[in-house]
């Protein structure tokens, strides 16, 4: 059980973050009925594919009952996430010009926030079996290092970097230029720094990436100063398409992560999805089951929890499956309540 004791040890620590921000729409589509009285959902996503299939090349319409709106991006979730158990955190994305946009708002009374454009935008279709998302990238599609130091000074972001124990590198895939992003920070930033870090990698869903894009990103982190160690975080989805771009020759998660370990210098690979969750070291591995929820109050989002457990356990120094374990509770909180755990809610 994670208890405010354990959170106590958070208070002083600092984190970086970027570099993207959404918001996000969370919709179910109606099968049958209206949103004001739902009679049915579409299951899963198979199920909403099958029934547009059926119309062929006939029109259709499906309504959408509105959940929420709120901040999303998975920049954007993992900070708040982050800032909620207590820690400090210090956020470069784009938040809104010239002024911070309502939705993150909330967010900006808790963390440190330095905009350098406009959010991106997104309808999550939920299912019970997945989710959806439907985004329209605006700004973020012309996001690059050059773009960032037009906003905060190289300085600046040294000194943000140097402050803080783990820097997180989110959502690559959605970035079309995030790989000079990575390049940018390692030249300018990282290796002008002092002290061991460690740099926190989430690929996001890279489906639209090539295999080129995705060996390029591999090298760039596997050039990263030596007082950085690099962390990998996916989904079961983002651990195939890596096994296809990279011609990765194992079959189960431990061994896929020992062979990054050893062909890119990793030194943390996290695989988690609806079942089981996989931590490969360079000397050891730990396996743990996922925290899956029936009747899950929310679903977009709970990976950049589970993440955010994983961020804030290193920082805490949590040895072995307990470092796991924090994480799918973070998670189970956020799909069990469709927020994410706060010390306020800790006994």
């Amino acid at each position: 059980m994670i208890t405010k004791d354990i959170l106590k040890h958070l208070a002083h620590k600092h984190v970086f973050l970027g570099f993207d921000a959404f918001v996000d729409a969370i919709a179910r589509p109606v099968r049958t009925g209206s949103a004001l009285h739902p009679e049915s959902y579409f299951d899963g996503m198979s199920d909403f594919a099958l029934y547009l299939q059926a119309k062929g090349n006939m029109s259709c319409s499906v309504e959408l009952e509105e959940i929420t709106e709120k901040l999303g991006g998975n920049m954007a979730i993992v900070a708040n996430a982050l800032s909620g158990l207590g820690v400090q955190t210090h956020c470069v994305g784009p938040f809104g010009l010239p002024s911070t946009h309502p939705a993150f708002r909330n967010m900006a009374l808790h963390c440190d926030l330095y905009s350098v454009g406009n959010p991106g935008a997104c309808t999550a279709l939920e299912f019970n079996s997945g989710k959806l998302m439907l985004g329209t990238n605006r700004d973020l599609n012309h996001l690059d290092y050059a773009a960032i130091l037009a906003h905060v000074s190289v300085e600046t972001l040294r000194a943000l970097a140097a402050k803080s124990e783990i820097l997180c590198f989110l959502n690559w895939s959605e970035l079309p230029c995030a790989t000079d992003i990575f390049i940018g920070f390692r030249d300018n930033v990282l290796r002008h720094i002092p002290g061991k870090r460690l740099l926190f990698v989430d690929l996001s869903d890279c489906s639209r990436r090539t295999a080129a894009d995705i060996q390029e990103l591999m090298d760039v982190l596997a050039e990263m100063p030596e007082n950085v160690d690099v962390a990998l975080s996916m989904n079961k989805n983002e651990e195939n398409i890596l096994t296809e771009a990279l011609g990765i020759p194992q079959t189960d998660c431990i061994s896929k992560g020992q062979w990054l370990a050893a062909r890119y210098g990793f030194a943390h690979i996290f695989f988690h999805d609806r079942h089981m969750n996989h931590h490969v070291r360079r000397e050891a591995a730990f396996s743990h089951e996922a925290a899956f929820i029936e009747n899950p109050v929310l679903l977009s989002g709970a990976g950049d929890n589970f993440n955010a457990g994983l961020i804030a356990g290193m920082l805490m120094d949590l040895p072995g499956n307990a470092l796991l374990t924090f994480a799918i509770e973070t998670a189970r909180h956020y799909l069990q309540h469709g927020a994410s755990l706060a010390a306020a809610d800790c006994n």
